[in-house]
């Protein structure tokens, strides 16, 4: 448990408006959409269990039903981040690694 706390505090004093993030989701209708696609930070309410938006480009139509009142955003648990990055390609090349099994 402190170990998990210590990564939630890394992450909460890191993460920033702006930074690219790849995000892990456990909605089987989203998991492959989630976990293979870069979303952007775009707010944060620590009051909340869900307390950080994330807004996506290109969501396939059959997807839109799981984003709410019709908009790219999503919120997500900070335990939800598996990568971050102030710079996109970073995480490009990650998620081409994984593709690639590199």
């Amino acid at each position: 448990m402190i170990t998990q706390f210590k990564i939630f505090e890394v992450l909460q004093s890191e993460l920033e408006v702006g930074d690219y993030v790849l995000m892990r989701s456990s909605v089987h209708s989203i998991v492959e959409f989630i976990n293979n696609t870069i979303g952007k930070i775009i707010g944060f309410d620590y009051d909340k269990y869900n307390n950080i938006k994330v807004t996506y480009d290109n969501i396939p139509e059959d997807l839109r039903t799981y984003w709410f009142n019709n908009t790219n955003d999503r919120d997500f648990n900070i335990n939800q981040v598996v990568e971050f990055s102030k710079n996109k390609e970073e995480l490009e090349l990650k998620l081409a690694a994984k593709k690639y099994n590199l």
